[in-house]
């Protein structure tokens, strides 16, 4: 199973394995496990990881920095 989260403010689950959780209307999954954000905004940088359960767990963690204002998408994949 995977699960995104992300620790923009405080850890948020954002999916569990397909299914989107998070009631933000900007994120959405693409091609099964890759995160899009839409209308990025600056309070969306900050840590996004990406765990996959197993016996030993992985984990992946990618770095958003914001740099400008015209973003429309952002894509993250594990």
């Amino acid at each position: 199973d995977t699960t995104c989260s992300s620790g923009r403010r405080e850890i948020a689950v954002l999916t569990a394995g397909p299914t989107k959780v998070t009631p933000d209307n900007r994120i959405r999954l693409v091609d099964g496990f890759n995160l899009e954000i839409s209308d990025v905004q600056t309070q969306d940088a900050g840590d996004y990881a990406c765990q996959i359960a197993t016996m030993q767990p992985i984990e992946i963690i990618h770095t958003v920095e914001i740099l400008g204002e015209s973003t429309h998408f952002l894509s993250l994949s594990p």
